[in-house]
């Protein structure tokens, strides 16, 4: 076993099939740089759709999400949104534990829409019932330790990979 340069790595990427199906993701009033960093370096590696920040907080530095990014942030389509009715309403998942929500693996057994918009809660407080309402459906991520909750850059990550690749 050797591990792969760049380049080679490169073209392993070349070959692989585009994923069946198309994830867009809506943050709601994210808090952190790291973490929308990390969502946008996350929206490149898997070929997400777009990124919505709803309302993130006002001091954010987008220099610094350009860094943690690694820049990815200028090639991703996204939005900032102050309304939450500028995006699409069909096919909206919550990541979110609510009286209704399917553990993601349940999820899975079920066909999945061939496009959908996950909804992502703030670092500290989730989605609030305003959000949940344009949502179709809830899913949450099986949690064995003492917390109850990831951060969510490292939700996301989970969420997404698990959806695309089961």
């Amino acid at each position: 076993m050797k591990s792969l340069t760049y380049e080679e790595v490169k073209e392993q990427i070349q070959q692989l099939d585009t994923p069946e199906i198309e994830i867009s993701i809506f943050l709601y009033r994210p808090k952190s740089e790291m973490n929308i960093g990390h969502i946008f370096r996350l929206a490149d590696a898997v070929g997400i759709k777009k990124v919505w920040l709803y309302q993130p907080i006002q001091h954010l530095k987008w220099h610094k999400i350009e860094k943690l990014s690694r820049k990815n942030s200028r090639h991703i389509e996204y939005e900032i949104l102050t309304e939450i009715e500028t995006i699409p309403s069909a096919n909206n998942i919550a990541l979110e534990w609510t009286d209704s929500s399917q553990n993601i693996y349940e999820y899975l057994k079920t066909p999945l829409p061939k496009s959908l918009t996950l909804f992502i809660g703030n670092e500290q407080k989730g989605l609030p019932e305003e959000i949940l309402k344009h949502c179709t459906e809830s899913i949450h991520l099986p949690m064995y330790g003492v917390h109850s909750s990831m951060n969510m850059a490292m939700a996301t990550s989970v969420a997404v990979y698990t959806l695309l690749h089961g």
